[in-house]
């Protein structure tokens, strides 16, 4: 068993506590089951020829992706929790939704719209999403945030709202519409798979969705709604996979869902349920489906937060790796040896604001400055940080206050994930092979995964490619 999946089966564990003892896991033979399915619907699709995969294998469409979706691939997004309190009942819920709350996204309070209006502009978001709890249950202030989001940016974003479309009614779908919301998304499970407010949205708002967790026993009733939901004028069912929480768990042991572990627990058959309605749709020329599975959400939206606060915490001598970490090179070997790199570097007209610093004995250098290094006499280290935005300061690691207007600044924290690591000479050219060369221009013959001692710094450094593993 690998360290990484010790990690994860200990983090579990500690998630769900005594219940923990009570969840049904996929035995081996039932995850390599799943596996088998999951690879036999992927295959069958292929041969459909409509659906198409993106990030590396971690999501797969048919038909046109909306815009909202694409900025979300991008990292271009964000999602605005407008209210915490919802009128919903349902099973799968990850949460308690009994506050109305203030608005807040990755964990940042937004109780004044001005503040978020100005985050929105730091990141230069693409696609601002408003979400809950449920939008209509605070229609005021979602409007307004409408309003306001649209006189600020315009086209420049695409604005959509999620909503389970039980208070929704024709005069407030219309004033959302002529506030400028692009996209509403409804979750129909959440109402018996009702579509009638999704039919009061067509026409008046551009574009329509239909967002829903892949609910395995409702599989069937979903097949017959798919001509339905294209016949309506729905342009998009998005499906997500049912994920686990302490929350929601008293449900899930009561359907008797086989779980699966990761990152978070999630059902397996959810995303069986999820491709084969998407091979369904593309067999009867039903509305583009995009299977937005845990295994995206998990490495791809929380690897556009990290970037987005290491573009205010890198330094010029340090890189952003393609997974979002602040990487930290380092080489030591005596105050001769770096002082010939520096008169070479003297030489080549390089200056420390290209991309190095000499600091207590150790010359820091970001990648592009690798292929100028001789290693000869040398010792690389590699230190990696999680970047981090933060209402307030931790104390776990170095801090910078980012300043959104006079009156709200936030926090950006790097955090050491790991202790410096040494290189060894003879891993040198595999790490350069596997990290240091641009993506596209990488050795796809490196194994650095698979290296004996460092293999487990591949996660910070990239994105694991395909669906979650099942075990």
């Amino acid at each position: 068993m690998g360290q990484s999946v010790e990690k994860i089966l200990l983090a579990n564990q500690a998630e769900y506590g005594r219940t923990y003892p009570r969840m049904r896991f996929a035995t081996p033979e039932e995850a390599a089951d799943f596996k088998r399915r999951r690879a036999e619907l992927l295959a069958a699709l292929a041969e459909e020829g409509q659906a198409r995969s993106a990030c590396q294998g971690a999501k797969y469409y048919s038909g046109e992706l909306s815009p909202g979706c694409s900025a979300c691939g991008a990292g271009q997004w964000s999602c605005l929790f407008i209210n915490g309190i919802c009128n919903g009942t349902c099973f799968y819920c990850p949460s308690s939704q009994r506050s109305k709350g203030e608005p807040m996204t990755n964990n940042l309070r937004f109780p004044f719209l001005q503040d978020y209006l100005d985050y929105v502009a730091l990141f230069g978001f693409s696609g601002v999403s408003l979400s809950g709890g449920e939008p209509f249950m605070t229609f005021e202030r979602t409007l307004n945030h409408v309003r306001q989001l649209k006189k600020r940016f315009g086209s420049a974003i695409h604005l959509w709202l999620y909503t389970n479309g039980i208070l929704a009614t024709r005069e407030k779908i219309c004033q959302l519409a002529e506030a400028g919301l692009d996209e509403i998304r409804f979750d129909i499970s959440a109402d018996k798979y009702r579509l009638d407010q999704v039919a009061l949205a067509v026409n008046r708002i551009s574009r329509i969705t239909v967002e829903i967790p892949a609910i395995p026993e409702d599989l069937l009733l979903m097949r017959e709604k798919l001509a339905i939901l294209a016949a309506t004028g729905v342009h998009h069912l998005n499906l997500h996979q049912l994920r686990c929480t302490p929350h929601n768990l008293k449900n899930f042991l009561a359907r008797g869902y086989i779980l699966a572990h990761g990152p978070r627990v999630v059902v397996p058959e959810s995303e069986i349920t999820a491709l084969r309605l998407m091979l369904t749709a593309c067999q009867i020329g039903g509305p583009a489906v995009n299977y937005c599975s845990f295994a995206y959400k998990s490495r791809y939206q929380e690897k556009a937060a990290r970037i987005r606060a290491a573009s205010l915490l890198a330094a010029p001598h340090e890189d952003v790796t393609e997974a979002g970490y602040i990487r930290s090179l380092s080489v030591t070997g005596g105050a001769d040896e770096l002082k010939k790199r520096l008169v070479m570097f003297a030489k080549e007209d390089l200056r420390p604001e290209q991309g190095y610093l000499e600091k207590n004995g150790c010359l820091f250098f970001n990648r592009t400055i690798w292929p100028l290094l001789d290693f000869t006499g040398l010792e690389l280290q590699v230190k990696y940080f999680a970047p981090r935005l933060r209402e307030n300061v931790s104390y776990q690691g170095s801090h910078k206050k980012i300043s959104l207007n006079r009156k709200r600044s936030i926090v950006a924290e790097r955090i050491p994930v790991d202790a410096a690591r040494q290189i060894p000479a003879e891993a040198l050219r595999l790490f350069e092979k596997s990290f240091i060369r641009r993506h596209g221009e990488k050795d796809e013959s490196a194994t650095w995964q698979d290296h004996e001692t460092f293999g487990d710094l591949s996660p910070y450094e990239q994105v694991k490619p395909g669906l979650q593993n099942y075990f």
